[in-house]
């Protein structure tokens, strides 16, 4: 037997005969539809490995030191280097990236490889010089930023992280730069010092000065996790400092710094030679007293300890503030001079000790330094300068100005 569809729109039904059994077939009308109306726009077919929407963002970080990349061809050490990246939504990018004294402009694009957002770039350099290849790994969630810079020879490492603003984290925060071994002859011994401001849009500025005596100023940006990468040439391109510190919830900052002097084109008294050297980074939110008040609640009585450099022996003096927050100094055997700004936390000053080559002859020191909010049993971290003798070309050497 055959069956044939029933294609109108109204039931019907039949008999099939099977031997002696009859069986009775129904089959209902199919419901009318409309016809089907075309898209009036084709189906858009998503790109292949689309970036993540969250890309967008600015990263700043730093570049590892080597020799070969971001280094003098007469140095051992490189001086390191910076990179900062800022993403569109779409993955699209710019950037700066800094080795030592050179820098390049980046531009690119990352994709969805699986694991994250990549990128491959090519860094042009001056010939004869070969380019450079960028490879980075955005990981959007996290807000981190990896990679590896290299050519046909080196290799550095890339570290960077997401900026952001914080209101909570405007302010200006002393910190001081401490050395972490050595001796007075090979690195300063004494300490550095900065005053750091963040703006509510986490922009950050540092102006210091290191435990040579040499002056700096610094840029970056506060980043997750209250993050700051450091990087800065110094001694006209022939050093550099770099390197993390964090600012904590609770306003206290700490890090460590990489801190490379090469040797000088000029001779000089001042470690001229050059040194390598790593400073720890401790510190606080420092807000100026009010009238009639001490800067940090400092108690009445104080004291100030010069410790090591050319000193044969570390002096001690114990000082108070008057009205007016000038230090007096009830005796005064080595002509302490110290002036305090309690705007600032700042402190600058001199004395004097006797010529050990000069009977009645005495040697003149000056001092720098900082009241930090966070230091472990002081209040205040610098240094003195002081040469080894009244020698023409006798060695400057540095130890600590501390304020306890």
């Amino acid at each position: 037997y055959s069956v044939q569809a029933n294609t109108g729109t109204t039931s019907r039904t039949g008999t099939i005969t099977v031997g002696t059994a009859t069986f009775t077939v129904t089959q209902a009308g199919r419901t009318a539809t409309p016809p089907t109306t075309p898209p009036t726009t084709p189906p858009t077919t998503p790109p292949t490995n689309p970036p993540a929407t969250s890309l967008a963002g600015t990263y700043m970080g730093l570049v590892e030191r080597n020799a070969g990349l971001n280094g003098l061809e007469d140095a051992y050490e490189g001086f390191g280097g910076s990179i900062k990246l800022t993403s569109t939504a779409n993955g699209s990018f710019t950037g700066t990236l800094r080795l030592g004294k050179a820098s390049h402009s980046l531009r690119g694009a990352f994709t969805d490889d699986g694991f994250g957002a990549s990128a491959e770039v090519t860094v042009a350099r001056r010939a004869p010089l070969s380019p450079l290849v960028l490879n980075l790994q955005l990981d959007p969630e996290f807000g981190t930023l990896e990679g590896e810079l290299q050519d046909d020879y080196d290799l550095a490492g890339i570290t960077a992280v997401r900026t952001q603003a914080s209101s909570a984290a405007a302010g200006v925060y002393n910190i001081a730069l401490t050395g972490m071994g050595g001796d007075a002859w090979s690195s300063p011994q004494g300490d550095g010092f900065a005053c750091v401001k963040i703006s509510a849009s986490g922009q950050v500025s540092a102006r210091g000065k290191l435990a040579d005596g040499s002056s700096f100023t610094a840029g970056s940006a506060l980043c997750v996790d209250g993050q700051i990468p450091v990087f800065q040439m110094l001694y006209s391109s022939r050093g550099s400092m770099t390197g993390w510190t964090t600012l904590s919830e609770s306003g206290e900052v700490e890090g460590s710094l990489l801190w490379l002097k090469n040797a000088q084109a000029r001779p000089g008294r001042n470690y001229s030679e050059g040194f390598d050297t790593e400073l720890q980074i401790l510190g606080g939110k420092y807000t100026a007293p009010a009238n009639g008040q001490t800067p940090m609640d400092l108690p009445g009585e104080l004291a100030i300890e010069f410790i090591g450099g050319a000193l044969m022996e570390d002096i001690v003096q114990d000082f108070t503030l008057n009205s007016r927050m000038a230090p007096v100094f009830p005796a005064n055997a080595h002509s302490i001079k110290l002036s305090l700004n309690k705007s600032t936390g700042l402190y600058t000053g001199s004395f004097m000790v006797p010529d050990a080559d000069r009977p009645g002859k005495f040697l003149k020191a000056t001092c720098a330094g900082a009241l930090c909010p966070g230091l472990w049993n002081a209040s205040g971290a610098g240094y003195f300068l002081l040469p080894e003798s009244s020698e023409k070309n006798a060695a400057i050497l540095s130890g600590q100005a501390i304020i306890r």
